[in-house]
């Protein structure tokens, strides 16, 4: 593989000025082969090569598409040096929503570099990324997003492996890609329990290498309003809401335009969605028995919760009227929005501690959908 005049791999062939789409062939051993897809732009003049791999994890769907529309649109003629794009590494986890891992052999596709050509799959598709890709080119990019279990922000990794130049190189690799957020990771000693990555097998070759995440395993708004929903509901989750400000921005197109229904994270993410903030409480609420004041009509719920995290009600607009009170400090348990037809609840009142005092509010927003409430 080569900058200029030719760049290939075993089935994919791009001359100077052009694109190529072939795959990256990885034969059967003790388990089935594979056949990776392989994109490859040789530009129209000479430069370095720049491999930019996902799919480690077959499910992290944002970096995979990333990489398709990238490859796409790259015009080979504009372009200096030659881009060499796996954008699916873990066919099988693609194939069977398996996230994380294999479901070949239950390896992980992102621990085993540099691989081994007699393996299991997972170790033959990383001695053929190694041997056939890493090993051609000058720089590599590996892209991660949002599994299916996971919501998480933009960052980057940089890696500080003690040797300078390569140091040099890759930091101004990760400034320039432009993540607000960049975790530096400390690469002067061996991986711990072997447990080696492909950037940091690539480091390992000399090759300036940043890890990149990005996305999550939602839907945009209008991926949303496309199925036409009589209604969202948001549901409760884990962590701080100002760290999945993707979901915000989500939940800020839906509003006003379908009925919506949100606990706990749901509930703190339709407060930010609305203009507010959340703010981290001295000690949180955890626990089955949580009393809250229904302010309509002063009944008291017993309550499960299990936050950090609460909506500042001072933050929120007049639009917005506080329906629920925490009896214990006070703080926001519900809001509702009625102009932009929607409420929340900040505990869980799928999880009937009391047993049933909650179960209204399921019943509130079904009789909404239906017509027969108001909010």
């Amino acid at each position: 593989m080569s900058g200029h005049g030719v760049a290939m791999t075993r089935t994919a062939t791009a001359r100077t000025g052009q694109r190529a789409n072939g795959f990256l062939a990885v034969p059967a051993g003790a388990d089935a082969g594979a056949n990776l897809p392989i994109i490859v732009i040789n530009g129209a003049r000479p430069g370095p090569v720049l491999a930019l791999v996902s799919g480690a994890h077959g499910t992290e769907y944002a970096s995979i598409l990333a990489m398709h529309k990238l490859a796409q649109s790259v015009d080979p003629g504009s372009l200096s040096g030659t881009l060499v794009v796996l954008p699916l590494l873990n066919l099988a986890s693609f194939a069977q929503m398996v996230p994380h891992l294999n479901p070949v052999d239950g390896k992980s596709m992102n621990r085993l570099y540099p691989g081994k050509p007699d393996g299991t799959q997972t170790e033959r598709i990383a001695w053929a990324v190694t041997r056939q890709v890493l090993d051609k080119s000058d720089y590599a990019i590996d892209f991660h997003g949002g599994d299916l279990d996971e919501n998480l922000r933009r960052y980057s990794y940089w890696a500080d492996t003690g040797q300078e130049r390569l140091d040099s190189v890759s930091r101004g690799m990760v400034l320039a890609f432009g993540l607000d957020h960049i975790i530096v990771q400390r690469n002067r000693t061996p991986a711990a329990n072997g447990a080696v990555t492909v950037s940091r097998q690539a480091q390992n070759m000399g090759k300036p290498t940043i890890v990149v995440e990005a996305g999550h395993a939602g839907a945009t708004a209008a991926e949303v309003l496309a199925h036409s929903p009589d209604g969202v509901f948001l549901s409760n989750g884990p962590g701080d809401p100002e760290g999945v400000p993707y979901a915000v921005e989500t939940v800020r197109a839906l509003l006003g335009n379908i009925p919506m229904f949100g606990i706990c994270l749901g509930h703190q993410i339709m407060g930010l969605a609305l203009g507010g903030k959340t703010f981290k409480l001295k000690f949180g609420h955890h626990g089955c028995n949580q009393p809250v004041k229904d302010l309509a009509t002063g009944k008291v719920e017993i309550t499960s919760q299990n936050h950090n995290f609460s909506v500042d009600p001072a933050s929120l607009g007049v639009a917005a009227r506080i329906t629920h009170v925490n009896l214990n400090d006070g703080t926001v348990e519900g809001l509702s929005v009625p102009s932009m037809r929607c409420f929340s609840v900040q505990y869980h009142p799928e999880a009937s501690p009391g047993p049933h005092d909650s179960r209204y509010l399921f019943t509130r927003f079904h009789r909404y959908l239906c017509g027969e409430e108001e909010l």
